[in-house]
């Protein structure tokens, strides 16, 4: 699991999330390397989206004086610190935990925010997979990104998260098992569905 961000609350929530039953080790900008990923292994990037651009993630990190402030990547910055975390070009498998990373369409209204996109621009993931493959030299790399809004344990609650829970824009609430998907409409209940109902992938 990488947190790209000094965020002490993404980094709190990479930690909860449990692969397979085990905690992640979890790699952030001040700790950790990806140089010993394997090409079957798998790695988790978490991040904040943003409603109004699909072409950069967010994290909230201290200020230079005081307080917050947000600071963001576009899809180069992060292959970047990829890079300089010690991904292997070899690596093949990434998915983003970040919220419409994944999204592909025109700009839609969610939960009363106006999320903004153009159906002609590829979201975070697939704009990331390009930078990866064209920059970099990644030759089998496929990115993920998810649909909705991700879900993640916030700084202090200790609730562990065995699952990938994605809020679609204007539907129902999807739980990925970090590869099998459950669906839990709130109109009608729960029915399973396929997972690329929640999720694209960009090869």
């Amino acid at each position: 699991m990488c947190v790209p961000f000094d965020d002490e609350d993404l980094i709190h929530g990479a930690g909860q999330f449990r692969i397979g039953g085990v905690a992640p080790e979890v790699v952030t900008p001040g700790a950790g390397t990806l140089s010993d990923l394997g090409r079957d292994d798998i790695l988790y990037v978490l991040a904040h989206g943003r409603y109004s651009s699909g072409s950069e993630i967010v994290g909230i990190v201290k200020g230079h004086l005081w307080g917050t402030r947000r600071s963001t990547m576009k899809a180069a910055d992060l292959a970047e610190f990829l890079r300089g975390k010690g991904l292997p070009t070899s690596f093949g498998d990434l998915r983003l935990l970040v919220c419409w990373g994944g999204y592909v369409g025109d700009s839609v209204t969610d939960d009363g925010h106006k999320l903004k996109r153009s159906s002609e621009q590829a979201p975070f993931a697939g704009q990331l997979c390009s930078v990866l493959k064209d920059k970099f030299g990644f030759t089998r790399i496929r990115v993920t990104g998810y649909r909705g809004m991700v879900s993640y344990v916030g700084k202090g609650k200790k609730t562990t998260i065995s699952t990938v829970m994605v809020d679609l824009p204007g539907s129902s609430m999807v739980m990925d098992e970090l590869g099998a998907a459950l669906k839990n409409n709130r109109a009608t209940g729960s029915t399973f569905t396929l997972d690329n109902k929640s999720r694209t992938v960009w090869y």
